[in-house]
């Protein structure tokens, strides 16, 4: 059992963009999603934007995965997750229900990327308590 908990945390780290290795603020996290635009549910991207788009996107997909595996992993413990995100939720409504979270919580801005999203997504998607 222990092997398959280590191989799914394995997978998990596998999947965090190497942005999330080296650690980006909250801050920037936050201006590389602000740079998504929609139209008729079309991303609307220009040059400049492709590789903010492309890193806040792939960001919140790996944030999602991480979240997903840290639930079933503290699920199988016994333990409480920090936060359960429903399965119906996709990368953009995370990626635009963080936009908003973070408008009301800039003194967040200037931590880690990673540790925000965490509080984000605890604070957004909670778990039922048992």
């Amino acid at each position: 059992m222990k092997k398959a908990s280590m191989a799914i945390v394995a997978v998990g780290l596998a999947l965090v963009p190497m942005s999330a290795r080296a650690d980006i603020t909250a801050a920037t996290l936050l201006s590389d999603c602000d740079n998504v635009k929609q139209s008729d549910g079309q991303l609307m991207m220009n040059k400049d934007s492709e590789i903010k788009v492309g890193s806040c996107l792939g960001y919140m997909s790996a944030s999602m995965a991480y979240l997903l595996i840290l639930q079933a992993t503290q699920q199988q413990r016994g333990e409480t997750p920090k936060a359960c995100v429903p399965s119906k939720a996709t990368v953009d409504s995370f990626r635009a229900a963080f936009i908003y979270w973070a408008g009301a919580h800039s003194e967040e801005m200037s931590n880690s990327a990673s540790n925000t999203v965490i509080k984000f997504a605890a604070f957004n998607y909670p778990c039922p308590k048992k």
